[in-house]
């Protein structure tokens, strides 16, 4: 075994531990949001389809159709994103593109837990319509100011970009934005290559949830940022000094100096199955101790 070190599936099994640990986290972190988001409005079409309790292996013993559940999810990956990134900033003011179900998502997980760090949030969608809807369906929910917008004026002042569209094609040019800003894409292939390069010329710093799940789905853009010149994101990423989720959190002088953190950072997670499932034995928990005191 070369260098005494295991390889499963392109991961070493120092990541592996690395990544349980990091689920680990976010699961705890996740759940408690996810007790506060199953009591709002837009989150109640959780369907149960068999209430029958009995533990047998295998058998399914609820099934929850949720759409909304997957939205909010993909959104807590904003409030994820800037307790990593931007971790040592206040009075930071956000751009978020898109006004969907997962750009309502996120804005309301960064009122969940970051809205006393936050100036304003401006909202800019395709048409200029359904944004004014979401700032007026939340102006009464969340704890900062919220500006439905027509234009990327206020785009250059943002210290946190977030991408939540299902538009397929960049959504800015890489001079628009403040070079000093975080961003973090929860769409598909929706920043330009030159972002990266310009990121990657900084000295700035790119993050993953997990580089082979991303590597393998190619639908983000820093993936597709490799794929399309014909490299790999798990190898010559690497080599650019991208970095799992996972590894951040372990390293405590990495931790440390994002605390000052002064370049450009990206967050680009895919999403992976594992916080799907720990939420959704979360709400056969919550179900079921809500069916057994209805009997």
């Amino acid at each position: 075994m070369e260098n005494s070190i295991s390889v499963v599936e392109g991961r070493t099994l120092h990541e592996i531990s690395l990544q349980r640990k990091l689920w680990a986290d976010l699961t705890a972190a996740s759940l408690d949001f996810c007790e506060d988001l199953l009591q709002w409005s837009s989150c109640g079409n959780v369907a149960v389809t068999d209430t029958d309790l009995d533990r047998v292996v295998d058998r399914v013993l609820y099934m929850y159709v949720s759409e909304p559940l997957a939205y909010w999810l993909t959104g807590w990956f904003a409030l994820a994103c800037m307790n990593l990134l931007l971790q040592g900033k206040r009075d930071i003011e956000v751009f978020v593109f898109g006004a969907g179900p997962v750009a309502e998502a996120a804005i309301l997980s960064l009122d969940h837990g970051a809205a006393h760090r936050i100036l304003c949030v401006s909202v800019l969608s395709r048409h200029g319509i359904s944004n004014q809807m979401l700032a007026a369906k939340l102006a009464s929910k969340v704890h900062f100011k919220l500006d439905a917008v027509k234009d990327r004026t206020r785009l250059h002042r943002a210290g946190f970009v977030i991408t939540a569209t299902d538009a397929g094609a960049p959504l800015f040019e890489p001079h628009e934005i403040s070079r000093n800003a975080v961003t973090l894409s929860l769409g598909i292939d929706d920043m330009p290559a030159e972002y990266f390069e310009m990121l990657f010329s900084q000295g700035g710093l790119a993050v993953g949830d997990d580089l082979v799940a991303m590597e393998a789905r190619n639908v983000d853009p820093l993936s597709l940022y490799y794929s399309r010149r014909g490299l790999k994101l798990t190898e010559h990423g690497r080599a650019d000094g991208v970095k799992n989720y996972s590894e951040i959190l372990s390293d405590a002088t990495l931790m440390e100096r994002l605390k000052n953190w002064k370049g450009p950072a990206s967050f680009l997670p895919v999403g992976l199955a594992s916080l799907d499932v720990a939420v959704a034995a979360k709400i056969y928990e919550m179900l079921s101790i809500t069916l057994s005191t209805k009997e």
